[in-house]
């Protein structure tokens, strides 16, 4: 891990979040913050608003009225979802082009954002609080493979070769040549941008059946959302064969089976237009 961790903070690594991120994080963490403040803060980057505003008159709302201010989105989704949500609008910029391979980033970033999208539809089905925390773990779960893609891009090559060749797990394949693994990297990461706890936990995790079994709903949450983005074939992460399936995850989330065709329907009427806000400039 310290091999690691001086690679991350010695070779320029570690991107930093932009500081609009921190106004609203230090904000919406203020117990007498109010919606007026919020909205200042994201009213001076025109890009954020309009991606909120592009948001909240999504089908990822469906709202029954047009959303025409940012303070009438703010008012709606909840400092704390828009405080999420502006996270995962400032991430995607962070891993440019130029650094990273075009066609992996491109695919690399619909199945996250797909994943995001399954995750937030499988709590809202099991009505769960603050769903756009869900979006954000589906989003940044993987986090750690782009990272290691933008800073050791010959050994990330080796690496998927060898996946697709063997059809042995990322991760595992990943320790044998690192002495570490993307889980591990994308904890790291978001722990140095002060990230919380639980988020961290998620994505080391992810990958860890043991801690699936016994660790908390939204682990399962994002394991059965990787697999089944993985399944409906939306965008890739580097693997061709998905991860194994813990089938405790499902029991644990005590969802019929029945609601499968629903969600993918959800997944499949929100990705494309969700996806744009995202990335497109």
């Amino acid at each position: 891990m310290k091999d690691l961790e001086i690679l991350l903070k010695n070779s320029g690594a570690l991107p930093s979040l932009p500081m609009v991120y921190h106004h609203i994080q230090r904000v919406v963490n203020d117990p007498d913050a109010n919606m007026e403040s919020i909205v200042e803060i994201i009213g001076e980057d025109p890009s954020l608003t309009v991606r909120l505003l592009r948001l909240a008159n999504s089908s990822f709302y469906g709202f029954p009225q047009q959303i025409n201010s940012l303070s009438e989105s703010v008012r709606l989704i909840g400092l704390k979802q828009v405080r999420d949500l502006c996270f995962g609008t400032v991430l995607i910029p962070l891993f440019p082009k130029n650094k990273v391979d075009p066609h992996f980033l491109d695919h690399f970033w619909r199945h996250n954002i797909a994943c995001g999208i399954a995750a937030r539809s499988l709590a809202q089905f099991r009505n769960q609080k603050n769903i756009e925390q869900y979006f954000i773990m589906g989003l940044v779960h993987d986090i750690g493979k782009i990272t290691i893609a933008m800073n050791l891009p010959d050994l990330f090559e080796t690496i998927l070769k060898e996946v697709i060749a063997s059809g042995r797990a990322m991760d595992e394949v990943e320790r044998q040549h690192l002495g570490y693994d993307h889980t591990e990297v994308g904890a790291l990461i978001l722990n140095e941008w002060k990230m919380p706890q639980k988020l961290i936990d998620i994505v080391r995790g992810h990958h860890n059946f043991k801690k699936i079994q016994s660790g908390p709903i939204e682990l399962s949450v994002v394991h059965v959302a990787n697999l089944l983005v993985h399944a409906m074939g939306i965008g890739s992460s580097g693997e061709d064969i998905p991860p194994p399936f813990e089938e405790s995850a499902w029991t644990q989330l005590g969802l019929d089976v029945e609601i499968l065709p629903k969600l993918c329907e959800e997944i499949d009427r929100q990705f494309l237009e969700v996806e744009r806000i995202f990335i497109e400039p």
